[in-house]
């Protein structure tokens, strides 16, 4: 399965997070005109998306398959407080802006990761 290569190939997956990482802080320095239209499905769907996908490899860089629950609340903790960092990094960036919804979607995407992960963390035998 592609957790199990994953979780043995653990410094592969660092790399993911650590490019996962420096590109998010790049497309956040990016500045980018308004939407026409009210509500923005593809941020929307970035800040889940790609919060997911970095939740979802550091806690297989951290985890690796083991039973180690205080290593999810740690990984949980670091990825919603990079999404805050972002945002907050995004106030100093010229026409962007820092909202607590961007940090609400980040969330949604780290909760789902770790619910993915902590599944197959139970049942993997």
């Amino acid at each position: 399965m592609v957790f199990d290569f994953f979780e043995k190939h653990s410094r592969l997956s660092w790399f993911i997070v650590v490019v996962g990482v420096v590109g998010i802080w790049i497309i956040s320095s990016l500045i980018f005109l308004p939407s026409a239209f009210g509500i923005r499905f593809l941020p929307i769907l970035y800040h889940i998306l790609s919060f997911f996908l970095l939740t979802l490899f550091l806690l297989i860089a951290l985890i690796k398959g083991e039973k180690k629950y205080y290593l999810f609340l740690i990984g949980i903790l670091l990825a919603v407080g990079y999404g805050a960092l972002d945002e907050i990094h995004q106030f100093f960036v010229p026409g962007r802006a820092c909202t607590i919804f961007d940090v609400f979607l980040d969330g949604v995407g780290v909760v789902l990761a770790s619910m993915v992960y902590m599944v197959r963390v139970l049942l993997k035998k």
